[in-house]
């Protein structure tokens, strides 16, 4: 584009996209059936649409719990500390879970859970 002096004018614009993954994942529940932490669940605001996955193994790879498409912060798909219907001992279980985000975009997130009594 050329300007009144016949001169011509060029701009740069740099975009920068900041993705704030709004999820939370705890680091430890208690499977104890009062009422407070019971089951491990995936929490997030309305940037997620929903959680494609959600696995739970054991120190040795096991894989112990698995569901998949489901809301967040919804206790009801969480782990409960189970296996098989018997309850697993207090120890460190490594988790796996793909979020999927409205934007479209998934993210993978993978850690470690301490299973408290």
């Amino acid at each position: 584009m050329l300007d009144e002096n016949d001169c011509i004018a060029e701009d740069e614009i740099n975009v920068v996209v900041k993705n704030d993954f709004r999820v939370y994942i705890p680091n430890a529940f208690s499977p104890d059936n009062n009422g407070t932490n019971d089951r491990f669940t995936i929490f997030s605001d309305e940037s997620v649409t929903k959680i494609r996955e959600l696995r739970i193994y054991s120190r040795w790879g096991s894989q112990l719990y698995q569901v998949q498409d489901f809301l967040p912060n919804d206790p009801q798909y969480g782990w409960d500390g189970s296996y098989k219907g018997e309850q697993m001992n207090p120890g460190v279980y490594v988790y796996y879970t793909v979020v999927e985000f409205k934007d479209g975009n998934t993210k993978a997130f993978k850690g470690s859970v301490t299973l408290l009594k």
